[in-house]
């Protein structure tokens, strides 16, 4: 999980694959994935923007 937070992968342009049964949090786990992901690219465009 920590390598994930890291957002590392997506600096790398790899791809997460969550698998498992029906029910245990895929979706979730891909969810705040995302949001984070957004988050951080909101964050370094504000900088980006707030530099000039």
């Amino acid at each position: 999980m920590t390598n994930l937070m890291s957002m590392e992968f997506v600096e790398n342009a790899r791809n997460v694959l969550f698998i498992g049964s029906s029910g245990v949090g895929k979706t979730h786990l891909a969810t705040g994935l995302g949001v984070e992901a957004w988050q951080i690219a909101r964050n370094n465009l504000n900088e980006f923007s707030d530099a000039d």
